[in-house]
């Protein structure tokens, strides 16, 4: 009797190997999502940095900074980072006056509100937030 030699995995192999990718990806999502999270960040960074280097344009030509972010050429007063991450406002400084201080705040929003760091601020000081990404 002629016994034809099998080729392919048993049931046991096939549960091993999944067994093995689902250790690696459960080991790997939180690294992911860490990851992802610092990455919005730095991009809520920038954009404060682009608008407060237009708050100092602003202050250069005034002799004051403003709070109206459509006086710095913004469709609105709020604006959000590329990929919606923050939404970035700007403000008076804690006991100063719009002529000697502004404050940029980024909240995190969408997926970015899982970091727990809190917003994002600067001034016109160059005062950075704790959790400003380094």
């Amino acid at each position: 009797m002629n016994v034809k030699a099998r080729s392919g995995f048993t049931l046991i192999e096939l549960l091993i190997a999944l067994l093995i990718v689902g250790i690696i990806a459960a080991l790997g999502y939180p690294q992911y999502t860490r990851y992802l999270i610092k990455a919005g960040r730095s991009e809520g960074a920038s954009t404060i940095m682009q608008l407060m280097e237009r708050q100092e344009n602003f202050y250069r030509d005034n002799l004051t900074y403003t709070t109206s972010l459509t006086a710095l050429g913004y469709p609105s007063n709020t604006i959000e980072s590329e990929t919606g991450r923050y939404q970035i406002s700007a403000g008076t400084c804690a006991g100063s006056n719009i002529r000697r201080c502004v404050l940029i705040t980024g909240e995190p929003q969408n997926k970015q509100a899982a970091d727990d760091t809190g917003n994002l601020t600067l001034n016109s000081r160059g005062v950075k937030s704790d959790n400003w990404p380094k």
